[in-house]
Parts: C-alpha cells; structure tokens; sequence
C-alpha cells in the first residue's frame, strides 16, 4: 500500500513538472497578464501578437465610445482602439 502510495505521487509530481515545464515558452503563460508593448500598433497586429502567446483566447476590439461589461473572463483580452483601429490603451486579460 506505501509502495503505490509513493509512486502515485511520483507521478503527480512528473505532471506537474511536465505541465509548468510547458508553459515555459510563453504560450498560454499565466503569468503574462497585459501586453503594454502593442498600445500603439494596429488591433490586428495586437491580436496576432497575442494569439501567439495565448492558445484559444477571446479577442475582443472595443472603438471609442463603446461600452463593455463588467464581468472578468481569463479567456478573453480586450483592445482599446482610436478612430484608426491603433491601440490607446494597455490589453490585458479579463
């Protein structure tokens, strides 16, 4: 019983390894929560940049004026844009 005991948390251990080991690249890295360097650049750029980084996000292009809900999504990141479709403001996730 102490023998399967053990190897179970070998194993539990090796995934949990494998899994952060993974995130290393960047790609869906919960640690990367906005993209400052993209406020400037177009919104189709920002959101190739972001794709990139993140595995099945919510792009979501919000133009000036427009409202948008209060709710937090970790899927999702929101682009800011001006009248020319250039980010004005931070994108971060939420």
């Amino acid at each position: 019983m102490a023998e399967s005991f053990k190897f179970i948390c070998v194993i539990i251990i090796f995934l949990c390894s494998f899994i952060a080991a993974k995130n290393i690249d960047g790609r869906n890295n919960p640690t990367r929560r906005n993209w400052s360097e993209l406020v400037g650049v177009t919104a189709e750029e920002a959101e190739r940049k972001i794709k990139e980084e993140m595995n099945g996000v919510e792009i979501r292009v919000v133009p000036p004026g427009y409202f948008v809900t209060a709710d937090y999504n970790t899927q999702r990141v929101r682009l800011y844009v001006d009248q020319s479709n250039k980010l004005i403001k931070t994108p971060t996730i939420g």
